[in-house]
């Protein structure tokens, strides 16, 4: 039987990077925080590490894999080509149960090996910390429905019961980006609502919340958190620890552990 041993929720903003970001005062602390977090999913060894993100090429599906043997990536989109990492080989029989074993959800895929900065700047702290053998990068639409969520949720946990794989998780996706006038989405006082009671819900480990939280808050805090994260709640029973959090830029940042409960 396979095991969803550990994972981490990371924030994707390119700004996060110190070759991006340089040593900006207020980026310090989240850092340390990402970085220490690289460090817990790491020291359990895993088979492979799937990459749960917000981002990706452009589709009309739910969600979507690289049905490519290798992925790599740099920030050139940002003006940092120079910001380049991989190639990292997809354990590509995991990815293809997982695509057959998904038939209530339109799943699609691209046939470029380019990942973009949702999977990009999390995976540039993990490496700074330890080896990752193979991945599997999935990214999934911010507007899917929980129901979707749940049949994509089954596929994965059927493919991996298959294959017995010992499988870390990271989650990319950040909080409101719309926390203050200067914000990337502008202002909008749903926006802190949202943050507030994600966070409230992550520090009690409210799981049942978070999958419950409101459309309309989602949608008007102008976040791209809550679709990675609800996945990763319905793929194991999880204890999870709050490291940070902060809003500089007006979009909010958070970094969390979560241990598989078995």
């Amino acid at each position: 039987m396979g095991r969803f041993l550990r994972a981490i929720l990371m924030p994707h903003a390119p700004v996060l990077l110190p070759d991006v970001g340089y040593d900006h005062v207020e980026l310090r602390e989240i850092r340390k925080a990402m970085q220490l977090a690289s460090h817990f999913l790491l020291a359990e060894k895993s088979d492979l590490l799937l990459v749960i993100s917000p981002h990706g090429p452009r589709h009309d599906g739910d969600a979507l894999f690289w049905a490519t043997d290798n992925v790599h990536g740099d920030l050139d989109a940002f003006g940092f080509p120079d910001v380049a990492l991989g190639p990292w080989p997809q354990d590509q029989i995991f990815r293809d149960l997982c695509l057959d074993l998904n038939g209530d959800v339109n799943i699609h895929y691209t046939y470029s090996a380019e990942i973009d900065h949702g999977s990009l700047v999390p995976l540039f702290f993990l490496k700074t910390q330890g080896h990752i053998r193979k991945v599997v990068i999935l990214s999934v639409v911010p507007w899917l429905k929980l129901e979707k969520i749940r049949f994509l949720a089954k596929g994965i946990l059927a493919a991996n019961e298959r294959l017995d794989r010992r499988v870390s998780i990271l989650v990319s996706g950040d909080f409101s980006h719309r926390l203050n006038a200067d914000a990337p989405g502008g202002y909008h006082p749903s926006g802190q609502i949202f943050d507030n009671q994600l966070i409230g819900f992550l520090k009690k480990n409210s799981w049942s919340d978070i999958l419950n939280m409101s459309h309309d808050l989602k949608d008007l805090a102008g976040q791209d958190v809550w679709t990675p994260l609800a996945l990763l709640l319905l793929l194991n029973q999880w204890q999870a620890n709050l490291l940070h959090y902060t809003s500089p830029f007006g979009v909010g940042y958070g970094v969390a552990t979560f241990q598989g409960v078995d």
